[in-house]
Formats: C-alpha cells, structure tokens, sequence
C-alpha cells in the first residue's frame, strides 16, 4: 500500500484502514482497487473507450510509429511530418494535424531531422484518437489507468482551490505518462496527453 503523506500545516492524519487511503480533504476512503493514492477518490468514474490496435503502451507505439524508431520509418508509417521546429540541437515534428509529434536530434538546428535521427518518445494529443486493446486513450479518465495499470512509480499534483488534485502518472518500467492537462481545460481527471517511451 502505498503510504499518502499530506503536507497539511496542523493537521494529523487518520489511521486509515488495510484497504482504505487518505483523501486530499484527509479522510479515510475506501480504496478502489486496493489503489492507495491521494486524489484517486476525485477522479472521474472510470468509462473505457471502444478498444482498438492504434495503441500499444509496451511497445510505446501510435499508429505504428514507435519511441527510438527511425525518423525516416516514422515517415514511411505516418507520411511526411506536417511541421518540423526548431529547438537547439532538437526538431519538434507533427502529424495527424499535431495529435501525434516527437522531437529529433538537430545537430545543425535546420529542422530537418539529423541523418540516422531517431524518436525520443511519442507525445499524443487531440485530434488523435486512437486506443489500446484495454479501452484506454486521450478523453478517458484518469481512473482508468489506475485500474489497469495500478499504483504508479510517481505522481504530480495541482492545487486547486486548496485542495490537491492529480495531474500526471507515471509508470516508468512501461514507459507511460498520462496527463491531466490544466491549461487545456482545467484540471477534469481526463486525460489530455499520454506520452510513451516503451520499455
């Protein structure tokens, strides 16, 4: 069980049952699961998505484009990138109309990927809208995740209102960074990014 510790001023936390976990309002709630994590009990009720092949988390792949593939067989698998920018010694490229992008070595800042220039990382985002065979995807809630995957290696937090809301998981032995975008419509407990390394 993983423990919770809140950083509240004056306050002491509840002892807490086997199965149970401390809130973000320090309470004692039953845990989904078994899954001890602050916040968890704020998150939307978790509504799969229609389970598809377009997304396979293990091998951090999307659409057939893979983390450390390649930026020539990324363009074989998605056609040419629709937009390349400049980042010192990086490039940024995008397809399906930005929802599928990752970043190149750059060497001479052209934006135009180095000769043998492989993916670091595939970073998604709406419009893309593909799934993985678990029903699991951008605009699912964060929950979701937690119910396949459980307990994640860390966690991010926003506070909102005084109150600490989850904002990203990680996996990291899978590869996988699921966000919770609060710039891009506020803090919802839907997933508004998912960012794969493989593993």
């Amino acid at each position: 069980m993983l423990p919770i510790l809140l950083s509240l001023a004056c306050s002491t936390l509840p002892e807490c049952g086997p199965d149970q976990y401390v809130t973000a309002t320090n309470e004692c709630a039953d845990s989904p699961s078994g899954l001890a994590i602050e916040g968890a009990d704020l998150l939307p009720a978790c509504d799969y998505a229609e389970p598809g092949d377009r997304l396979q988390f293990a091998a951090g792949c999307a659409d057939g484009a893979c983390d450390g593939m390649l930026y020539d067989d990324v363009v074989a698998v998605l056609g040419a990138a629709e937009e390349c920018t400049d980042s010192t010694s990086y490039t940024f490229c995008y397809w399906a109309d930005g929802g599928i992008h990752s970043f190149f070595d750059d060497a001479d800042d052209d934006q135009v990927p180095d000769a043998g220039a492989t993916t670091h990382g595939i970073f998604l985002e709406e419009p893309w809208d593909g799934t993985s065979e678990d029903g699991l995807g951008l605009g699912v809630s964060l929950g979701c995740f937690l119910e396949v995957y459980g307990v994640p290696d860390t966690v991010e937090y926003e506070e909102i209102d005084g109150v600490r809301q989850l904002s990203q998981l990680r996996w990291t032995g899978l590869g996988l960074f699921v966000e919770d975008d609060l710039e891009a419509d506020g803090l919802d407990g839907f997933t508004d990014e998912l960012d794969l390394f493989g593993r």
